[in-house]
């Protein structure tokens, strides 16, 4: 009987530390959920997926856009029940948070038993960079739920090569693909680590042919959508700059909230991992999936290899590393650390450790700002600034924003009838008119240190002058009135 299938019961005490996990990591998920406003990308997750759009519209959008279709058409499923708010896009990030700290909870007990699953659930419940993105109306979340499910299906394969293992690694990265286009960095480590490991036991090469249905339903999965996602692999430039060499040692602090102290103790951990293991004891062999030993060499195999194929492609074709894409990589980064956490002897060490990095995290959390300091573009402020402003007429008063559909949302939150438009020559020339009902007031909504065309505030100048103005983070606001005397440009 495969290892596999050999796990422990659940004890009352499990299920209790279990729950408490959990529980804590909504908490500190559902905290200050909407403290922060929504910014540029979350704002066109949003906009894009918004409850009255039609799933033909939203795949049009995407068509022509650099991301798959899968958390643009959940989301809007969600909206459509919950509505369009904020706090109901951002809280589908928090149910996937929540389930990633459950699967990885899982995957770990599934891996070397109770303990191994208790610590990686707690590792993943107090991270700050799953936190952070379990707060996010964005893809990231989503995609590392599947990331860690597909790490365990990994796991399976290699401990069972066969088509059933095989097919199921191959339909969840599959879907990944279809989340975020990173799960095909991920998955090349990950078949990197297969092949390897496979190849390397002497009983298993004939496993090797199984290796090849992953990577055909992957691409199966892919044809529906091959077009969009040809265009983007064929971008021959992207805005990230080319990566350092070292560029992963300050992912890995980004990871851990920017926290030195709590980064050096895991990165420390990490470097110890194969003294540690080489310590471990087997005193429940059932407990395992497969040999701890051989699990934590697949999963950091499949990191190294997933990091060097797209540094590779960074530095040789096209910059494509950015800390955020690499969530797809944390769940088999976290399950590291939780394997070289329960490794450490004797329990009172590791027992002080564990607490040590919940603390350091927690405290990171509590002390570092992260739920009292505003730190993403605040174009709810931006927009708020004219919307609350009591010499702001909607019905005489023109509203020009760059971005505008972004501003436009909150506009429509607040439900008063105000229609924002892109500020173009075109819309600020209509806008400008001699006609007596031209408006008296504009009102200027800028974003991300971004400008209107060439000529547009020659024109603006032309007929008003600015009066006052605010700025916030990534975003500006200003007053215009009508000049004395002003003439047609």
């Amino acid at each position: 009987m495969s290892s596999l299938r050999l796990r422990p019961p659940f004890s009352p005490a499990e299920v209790v530390a279990v729950s408490a996990i959990v529980l804590g990591g909504a908490a500190l998920r559902c905290l200050r959920l909407t403290f922060q406003s929504l910014w540029f990308d979350e704002l066109f997750s949003v906009v894009f997926s918004r409850s009255d759009l039609t799933v033909a519209a939203i795949i049009e959008k995407y068509a022509g856009d650099v991301h798959p279709l899968g958390y643009p058409l959940l989301l809007h499923g969600w909206l459509r029940i919950f509505g369009d708010g904020d706090l109901a896009a951002r809280s589908l990030s928090v149910v996937c948070g929540v389930a990633g700290i459950v699967v990885l909870w899982w995957v770990a007990r599934r891996l070397g038993g109770p303990r191994l699953g208790l610590i990686a659930g707690l590792v993943v419940s107090v991270n700050a960079y799953h936190i952070a993105y379990s707060q996010e109306a964005r893809s990231y979340a989503l995609v590392f739920v599947l990331a860690a499910l597909s790490y365990l299906a990994l796991l399976l394969f290699i401990d069972a090569p066969g088509w059933r293992t095989a097919l199921a690694f191959g339909l969840i990265v599959a879907i990944a693909f279809h989340v975020h286009y990173y799960a095909l960095v991920m998955f090349f480590g990950q078949m990197v680590a297969a092949v390897g490991v496979l190849f390397a036991r002497d009983r298993d090469r004939r496993a090797l042919r199984f290796v090849i249905l992953p990577g055909a339903v992957v691409a199966l999965a892919m044809l529906p959508w091959l077009g969009p996602f040809l265009r983007v692999a064929g971008f021959d430039r992207y805005w990230p700059a080319v990566p350092e060499p070292w560029f992963f040692v300050g992912y890995f602090r980004t990871y851990f909230g920017d926290n030195p102290i709590l980064s050096a103790v895991l990165a420390g951990v990490l470097i110890a991992l194969p003294f540690l293991l080489k310590t471990r004891t087997e005193e429940d062999p059932a407990d395992e999936l497969i040999p701890v030993r051989t699990a934590a060499v697949v999963l950091a195999v499949s990191v190294a290899a997933s990091l060097a194929v797209a540094y590779a492609r960074s530095v040789l074709a096209v910059p494509m590393l950015i800390p955020r894409f690499t969530i797809v990589l944390l769940p088999a980064i976290l399950l590291l650390v939780a394997v070289a956490l329960s490794s450490i002897r004797p329990d009172r060490l590791r027992a002080g450790v564990v607490a040590a990095v919940i603390a350091l995290s927690l405290g990171n959390l509590a002390l570092g700002g992260y739920y009292t300091e505003p730190r993403k573009e605040q174009w709810r402020e931006a927009a708020a600034w004219v919307l609350d402003d009591p010499r702001f007429d909607p019905a005489a008063d023109a509203v020009l924003a760059l971005y505008a559909p972004g501003f436009e949302y909150y506009a429509d939150l607040r439900g008063e009838g105000v229609e924002i438009e892109e500020a173009t020559l075109d819309n600020l020339r209509r806008a400008l008119t001699d006609d007596p009902s031209g408006p008296a007031v504009v009102w200027m909504l800028l974003a991300r240190g971004a400008e209107p065309a060439e000529g547009f505030f020659r024109i603006l100048e032309d007929r008003y002058r600015r009066i006052d103005g605010a700025d916030f983070i990534a975003t500006r606001a200003a007053r215009w009135e009508r000049r004395p005397g002003s003439h047609d440009s």
